[in-house]
């Protein structure tokens, strides 16, 4: 008993009246149970050599449901001629195994290709398998049944709120059943959107409603202090400033040039009411 792939050591053998010419089939490395026979040439009356006798083997052809086969004894070396076969509704599609020379017994079968309604060859039967493209919480999954050896074309897959960032492993040609799962990125919103500015600030607003209400609560005091001509001058004039100004439809804000230009106009027009007030004094002590 030898491991597999190790080298037979063929023993050495002996006849009378024979000569050793070698082993049938020629020993080779051990791949299975085999048999080695001795070849051996007779030898003559006069001690020479004959022609060496040929091992003959057992070689049939099964024509495996069809008619036709045949069984042959063959001389080793020698290359077997095929009988021919036919089969009712098939396709004869030739032998198996392959047809080679003769090194021991053999038995070879005939393959067939079952014929049509419409009397063409049928296709081989292909395995299928089931291939699942599972969507993973989002829409779109799907479950194929494919061929061996196919590629599979994966579904348009979404899930709201999530990015499609691909499959949990390489799309390969189907050698059975697979599932394939969505990969999914949270979509986050963008921080820096612009933010909606329509108006102003309301405090701005408020703040410049009231620095107005406080410069002219003062302008009335002081021209009331000084005579009720001031008060008629400063009135002609605030009537006619108000005139000259368009009409706001609505509350309007004030930035910080604005008011600056308010109060400033306010200063110089209580200067001028003061001076103005002064100088009636002056002249009605002239007249005393």
């Amino acid at each position: 008993n030898l491991e597999a792939g190790s080298m037979p050591a063929p023993p050495a053998v002996s006849r009378e009246g024979y000569i050793f010419k070698g082993w049938s089939p020629t020993v080779t490395k051990v791949k299975g149970d085999a048999v080695y026979k001795a070849v051996w040439v007779k030898l003559n009356d006069n001690r020479t050599t004959a022609k060496p006798a040929l091992e003959k083997h057992k070689i049939k052809f099964d024509a495996n449901g069809g008619r036709g086969g045949k069984t042959f004894t063959l001389e080793a070396g020698s290359m077997p001629a095929p009988p021919a076969v036919s089969r009712e509704g098939y396709i004869f599609n030739g032998w198996s195994p392959t047809v080679t020379k003769v090194k021991g017994d053999a038995v070879y079968k005939a393959v067939w290709v079952k014929i049509n309604d419409n009397k063409t060859t049928a296709k081989p039967t292909v395995d299928k398998y089931k291939i699942k493209f599972d969507a993973n919480g989002g829409r779109g999954g799907k479950t194929f049944n494919l061929e061996a050896g196919s590629i599979p074309f994966p579904p348009t897959v979404s899930k709201t709120g999530y990015i499609f960032m691909g499959w949990d492993k390489a799309i390969k040609p189907v050698s059975g059943d697979t599932t394939y799962m969505a990969v999914w990125e949270r979509r986050f919103l963008n921080p820096n959107e612009p933010k909606n500015e329509n108006a102003k600030s309301q405090t701005q607003v408020e703040s410049s409603s009231q620095a107005q209400d406080s410069y002219s609560d003062e302008h009335t005091q002081r021209v009331e202090l000084g005579g009720e001509k001031a008060s008629e001058s400063l009135a002609q004039n605030q009537t006619i400033s108000a005139d000259s100004q368009p009409k706001n439809k609505g509350p309007k804000s004030f930035g910080k040039g604005q008011i600056f230009a308010v109060a400033l106009a306010s200063v110089l027009i209580t200067l001028a009411v003061l001076v103005f007030v002064r100088a009636l004094s002056s002249g009605r002590k002239k007249e005393e």
